[in-house]
Formats: C-alpha cells, structure tokens, sequence
C-alpha cells in the first residue's frame, strides 16, 4: 500500500503498517465499483476522521485529487468539524444507526460549500470501524432558497404597507412560496392554505389564463406589466410580474405584485367626465412662438381673436375684481411660480355674467425673462350657483333645527301637564324634525326598571308594533330591565355616548329589546342619544328613519344630543317637583299634627291653670278667713289694753302698728293671690302683683312701661303668668336689689322684660319635679311667643317675651318710673 502524505507534506498519517486494517479489497469488495462511479462526493474515515479512501467527486468537490490520509474535519469550518467528530462518537457507541444532516465544508481555493452530509458505519469490513460519508454539493440550490427568501422577506414587508396590494413569489415549478396581503382575503383566497401549492391548484383557470404567458416570460427571465379585470370580483387590478435571480444571475423563481386600483381607474373616468362636461381653455406662452389661446378658451371668453384674448382682463373682467387679476398675473410672469384666484367676467358675445377660477403658472430665467407660462380658466359658473343653492339649503337647515329646538324649549318650558305628556310631544316632534319616528326610554331613578316608553310614529299599525316591542304601552311603567350589564352599544349609552348606526339589531340593543326583536323595515338608520343631567344617564332617545336610502345629514347627531340633554332637565326637574311636593305633604302632615299638639298643650296649660287659680283662691281665702282676722282681732284688743292702761301705751301702740303693717301686706299679698284683673292693662297688673310678691323685702320695683295695643285675652293671660313665675322666682332665688319690669312695643310686636340684679346662674335646667322654667315657655310658645333667658353668675337675670300684636306701632311715649 502506498504511503499518503498529508496536505502540508508533514508526516503520513497511514502507513503500510495499517494495510492489514485498512486494505483497498476490503473496501473495495464492500463499496462495489459505484463508489468510483457515484458523482456524489464519497469517503472512508476511520475512528479519528482520517479518510482511508476518496472517490474522484470527493476531489472534484474539494479539488484535492488525492484525499487519502488527510483528516476530513480540515475541510470544514470550525463548527461543522465539531458537530462531525459529535456525530461519529455516537454513531460509534451505537446511539445512532445513520446521521443526516446539513453542514459547511471549504474547499482547497477556500471556498465555502454548503453540504448535505450522510454518515454511517461499514460494519462488513474487519478490523477498527469505518464510517461511509456522503456529501452533496447544495450551495447553489442555497444560494437560490436564500434569494427567494430574501425576496420573500422584502415584498412581505411593502405588502404590510400597501393594504391594497398582494403579492405572491413562484418556484421555478410555479409552487407558491409566498401569499401575502390583505386584498387576498377580501377576495375570497386562504392565503396560509395557498402556500406550498402548485398555481393551477389554488387560482382559478380564469386567472391562470390571465397571467399564464407572464409567469413564464418570468421564468424566461422577463418583466411583464399588465392590467386585468378580476373574474372573481371585478375589480380592476395592475400586475407586475418579475423574474427572481440568485447571485449567480440564474432565474430561480418570480413574483406577481398586484394593486387594486379600482379607485382610482373610477376617479380617472369621473375625471375624464367632469372635463367633457365642464368648460376648461387655456393659453399658453413660449419664448419662440409668443401666446397662443385654445378654442375652447375663446369661446369661454367670448372672442375670437388671440388679440381679444390678451385684452380680456382689461376689457371683460368686472371693475371690482380686474386690479387683483392685474397684479397677480404680473407678479407670477415677472417672478415665476403659480398663483390661483377666482374673478368674475361679462363674456364677450352675450354679456352673460361668468364665474372663472384661473391658475397661472410661469418659468423665468436668472434675469427674470418669461420663458414659457400657462394659464387655464376653468368656468366654474353652475359650480358657484350650486355652492349657493347647498349654503341656501344648508341655512334653511340651520334655521328649521332652530326652531325645532325652540319648538322643544317652548314644550319643556310648559308647566302644565305631566311629564308622560311632554316626553310625547317632545319624541313627536323629533321624529317630525329628524326622522321617521323615535322612542323615548326613560329609566326609573335606581336606574334598574323602565318609569316610561314613549313611542313616536305617523303609522298607528308601526307605532303598536313598537310598543309590543318595547314590551309596554308608553302609558304604563315597565318591569325590570334585564339583568346583567350592558354590552356594546348599550354600554356606550350607559357610559354617556352617542351611538349612531344602520343596524336594527344595535337598536335593539341599546333599548334592551329581546334578542328577537329586530325592527326590519322599520328601523334602517338610527340616532341614538342617552338622556343625561349632572352626569347622570337618566334614558335614552332614539330617532330612526325607514327609508335606506336617506340617510342622517351632518349636525344631526348633534341636535339630538341636544333634545336628549334638554329632555334630562325637564325627567330632573319633574323629579324635583315631585320631591318638593312630597316634602309639602309631609309638612302639612306635620303642621296638623304640631296644631294638634298645640291645641292639647293649650288644654294642659289652662287646667294647670285653673288648678293654680283654685289653690291661690282656696290660699287667699284661708289667709283673709284665719290668720288676717286673728292679727286684726289681737290689734283690737291691744289697743283697748292701751286704753285702759297707761303703763305700756307706748309700746302697745308701737305693737299694734307693727300689726297694722302686717295686715296690710297680708291684703297685698291676698292681692297677689287673687285672679288677675287685667281690666286696667297688662303693666298696672304686673306692676300689683310684683308689689305684693316683694312686700315686706328690701328689694325696689321699678316699671316702665307703653301704650300697648290689646294682645288678646289668651295672650294677655299668658304673660301675666309667665311673669308672675318669673317674680315668684326672682323673690325665692335672686337677692336681687332691684327689680326692672319693662313693657314696649317693637314695631308690630310687644316685648315684656323682667331684669333683676341678683346672683345669677348659669343654668335654668330645673330639677326633677320642677315645672315652672318649662310652663313658662309652653305658654309662650302657644301664644306664639318667644321666651328668652339670659343670666351669669353674679350679673343677675333678664326674661323677655316677645309677642306679636298684630297692630301698627303707635308713636313712642316715656312711660313712670316707680
């Protein structure tokens, strides 16, 4: 066996030694005379990937003719020798039976193969094992995957941004590698599901024959641009089908980039017939040939020479526009650039006033020398009438919303009725100003139940549709709402929005109608509006129009959020009536109930009293019946003693004053106890009675006092007794030295004021038993009257009553003081 050298002429790797383990008729009887044959690249490696026999494509591949005894990972990259030597160690421990895989080889000139790699032992052949090697040169067939990927990668993302494009990229087998964009799907194809699949499987035969000659010419290497109309749809397309090469310049595949363009061929045709229509001339100016004006351009501005024509701005245009149009126009073919402006015109046969729009553009040099300039007149006369028949239209518009919307204020500003018949008038009158008919929901204020369903409609076969629809006669409150939240538009209601529409089923559900509710015929465009106050939802108002054909106009929206907001001031102050009427039952619920109270405090207080009045008739009597009579009896006899003797006159008769002084307070007193006599007004009496409570103390009365008009007999009474409590408790409780009992009146009212200079107190809250603080202020309080307190510790006590006397104020007079 021949001695094989390595590449770099080092030591041999195998040696004649080895031929036992290696012989060239053990292999050769194992791998047959195609191993030389086979154009695929083979070789044996021993172990440690040192090749024991090449075939002539393995040396073709890596232009070494002689590959024995080199090691196979020289010819790889760093990462594909890796991975080798991996696979060999398992396909040596028995982990795999055959290894299949991609890999990068280099050749002798350096350079890089991309290789299909099978690997497997040769058990058959004694000795160490040996490993069979299959390599397949795919380099070029990567180089044309990478290109059509690459091409792949790049019309996907123009697609992504032509969402009226498609695109699909062809093998050279017309498999269909790439389907992308969304006007694929409008038209019906599964653009996942076309991928992988031959053309004349996916499209149908009347598109294949479309582009049957492009897609070839592509594979030809050719470019074809061509228009179609769609059998499927027919929508107007223009396709482009180009050739995709690898670097090599081989054709490996095309591609087919499709644009709708049905837009824009219809704008082009309306173009082509709004300029057959209408009356658009020109003139136009080079520095060669001058001004040169197009018929249609004469005859727009009535001359016929182009003479006339240049003297058209000075002789045609009105006055008030001609020194615009002057200026303007010398300033563009002096300076160059465009200029567009409107005038007006007589034209020049009949005298017809014209509207024109003119657009000059000029060209000047660096010395401002008008090289060419084109100037077009477009007759815009019948454009101008129409804009203002639409503004005419459109402010009669403007004007019939402002009086529906004061036709609606007039209605909410009513008072009588209820608010069942406003919300009719009101849904009447939007659907005769916006529509066909309206319903009008209102929600009770817990927002879960229907208060009201108002339905508004010409047709009384429709309108009662609508009511059973709604589920209730628009005179009744509905049940519950449906539970759950609200979806969709309904939520958009709930939230406070607008939603406008042309489906009868999105109608039915903002007004929570059943699921098979579906108003067809009915309901073909809606408006609808929830009905708010304070940013509250309080419903919702629908107008709905029948007819698809006739659509809302712009505004519309707009007015009916309006009616719905003005509808929520009138639900809200409807509401507030009915609270404050409530609240007035209430308070007259109350007030008979307090006259009531007062009418039995009334009685209590006159049987208290009475019982008073018994007691200090029965006390009266019992001290001018006993003790007054003893005092004057024992008097009487000690002034008869002092007759008879004369021993002690001078104390007798000093004896028998002191008893004189004591029945006259005893009178007073008796006085005092008695029934008041309120005959000769309300200040003498209180003025006795404080004289009698007081009799035999240190403490001085002083009144003061006016002329007061009557109080009345309940009145009068009241008071008396008020303050005799009050005199009774500065005589048990002030230590008063002086005692102020004032009467005046204060405009229509009587003010009565006891002050004293006593003690004091800071609290008036009697004990239990203790009545007298509390009846004061009960009488005072049946009378109409306002009893105050006001007393501190050391600086005495005031009690004012104030009562109404329902008499004009008489002139002020200073009354006695005593």
């Amino acid at each position: 066996m021949s001695t094989a050298r390595p590449r770099d002429g080092g030591t041999p790797l195998v040696t004649a030694d080895d031929a036992d383990l290696r012989g060239t008729d053990a292999v050769d009887a194992v791998l047959g005379s195609a191993f030389e044959r086979s154009v695929l690249a083979m070789f044996v490696v021993d172990l440690d990937l040192v090749i024991v026999r090449a075939n002539p494509a393995a040396g073709r591949l890596l232009g070494v003719p002689d590959l024995t005894g080199r090691r196979y990972t020289d010819f790889h990259t760093p990462d594909s020798a890796r991975s080798a030597r991996g696979f060999v160690a398992r396909l040596h421990a028995g982990e795999l039976a055959h290894v299949h895989r991609d890999g990068m080889m280099l050749s002798a000139a350096g350079d890089r193969l991309g290789v299909e790699i099978r690997s497997e032992p040769l058990g058959e052949i004694p000795g160490p094992p040996l490993y069979l090697v299959q390599v397949r040169d795919v380099t070029a067939l990567r180089q044309h995957e990478n290109a059509l990927t690459a091409s792949e990668r790049m019309y996907r993302d123009v697609v992504e941004h032509l969402p009226s494009s498609t695109v699909l990229s062809f093998d050279r087998d017309t498999r269909i590698l790439l389907a992308a964009g969304a006007l694929l799907e409008r038209m019906g194809y599964d653009s996942a599901a076309m991928r992988g699949q031959r053309m004349e499987r996916v499209l149908p035969p009347s598109v294949l024959a479309e582009i049957d000659e492009p897609v070839r010419a592509a594979l030809r290497g050719e470019s074809s641009d061509l228009d179609y109309s769609s059998p499927v749809n027919g929508s107007q397309f223009r396709m482009r089908v180009h050739p995709i090469t690898a670097d090599d310049e081989q054709v490996v595949g095309g591609l087919i980039l499709s644009e709708d363009v049905s837009t824009e061929r219809a704008r082009q045709m309306q173009l082509e017939q709004m300029q057959e229509l209408s009356r658009v001339g020109s003139c136009r100016f080079d520095a060669i040939t001058g001004w040169d004006f197009d018929p249609v351009l004469l005859d727009l501005l009535g001359v016929t020479t182009v003479e006339e024509g240049l003297l058209a701005v000075d002789e045609l245009v009105l006055p008030e526009d001609r020194d615009e149009i002057r200026r303007t126009y010398r300033k563009v073919l002096a300076d160059g650039g465009r200029a567009t402006l409107e005038y007006r015109l007589r034209h020049g046969r009949t005298g017809e006033l014209r509207y024109v729009r003119g657009c000059c553009d000029a060209v000047v040099d660096a010395d401002g020398k008008l090289l060419r300039a084109v100037i077009t007149h477009a007759d815009i006369t019948e454009s101008v009438y129409s804009r203002r028949t639409a503004e005419a239209a459109l402010a009669a518009s403007a004007q019939a919303r402002t009086v529906l919307l004061r036709r609606i204020s007039d209605l909410l500003a009513t008072e009588s009725g209820s608010l069942l018949a406003k919300a009719e008038q009101i849904a009447e009158v939007a659907a005769a100003g916006l529509g066909n008919g309206a319903l009008l929901r209102i929600m009770t204020p817990d927002g879960l139940a229907v208060e009201s369903d108002t339905v508004a409609h010409p047709d009384p076969v429709v309108r009662a549709g609508l009511k059973a629809l709604a589920g209730a006669s628009v005179h009744e409150t509905t049940g519950p709402v449906a539970a759950g939240p609200a979806t969709g538009a309904a939520a958009a209601i709930a939230q406070g929005r607008l939603v406008a529409g042309s489906d009868p089923a999105m109608w039915a559900e903002i007004h929570r109608l059943p699921d098979t509710a579906r108003p067809e015929g009915i309901v073909a465009h809606f408006i609808a509006a929830p009905v708010r106050h304070a940013g509250e939802v309080l419903g919702v108002l629908s107008v709905f129009r029948a007819d698809p054909q006739a659509p809302f106009a712009a505004g519309d929206e707009d007015l009916v959020q309006v009616l719905a907001d003005r509808i929520g001031s009138a639900v809200d102050e409807n509401r507030l009536q009915q609270w404050l009427e409530q609240q007035r039952q209430e308070r007259k619920v109350i007030s008979s109930r307090l006259v009531q109270l007062t009418t039995e405090q009334r009685e209590l207080l006159d049987q208290l009293s009475q019982v008073e009045e018994r007691e200090r008739v029965l006390l009266a009597e019992a001290i001018h019946d006993d003790p007054m009579q003893l005092v004057i009896a024992v008097a009487m006899r000690l002034e008869i003693l002092g007759m008879k003797s004369d021993a002690f006159g001078g104390e007798i008769a000093e004896l028998v004053g002191l008893l004189e002084s004591s029945v006259d307070r005893l009178r007073t007193l008796i006085t005092a106890l008695s029934p008041p006599d309120l005959a000769g007004g309300l200040g003498p009496a209180l003025r006795r009675l404080a004289e009698g409570i007081f009799i035999g103390t240190s403490t001085r009365i002083r009144t003061s006092s006016t002329d007061l008009p009557a109080l009345g007999a309940a009145a009068t009474d009241a008071a008396f007794r008020i303050f005799r409590e009050a005199l009774v408790n500065a005589r048990k409780h002030a230590q008063a030295q002086t005692i102020e009992l004032t009467l005046r009146q204060d405009g229509s009212r009587v003010v009565i004021s006891l002050r004293d200079d006593g003690v004091g107190t800071d609290s008036f809250d009697a004990g239990p038993g203790h009545l007298g603080m509390m009846t004061m202020r009960a009488r005072a309080a049946t009378e109409g009257g306002l009893l105050t307190v006001r007393s501190r510790p050391g600086q005495g006590t005031t009690v004012t009553l104030t009562m109404s006397s329902g008499a004009p104020a008489p002139p002020a007079s200073d009354g006695g003081t005593r």
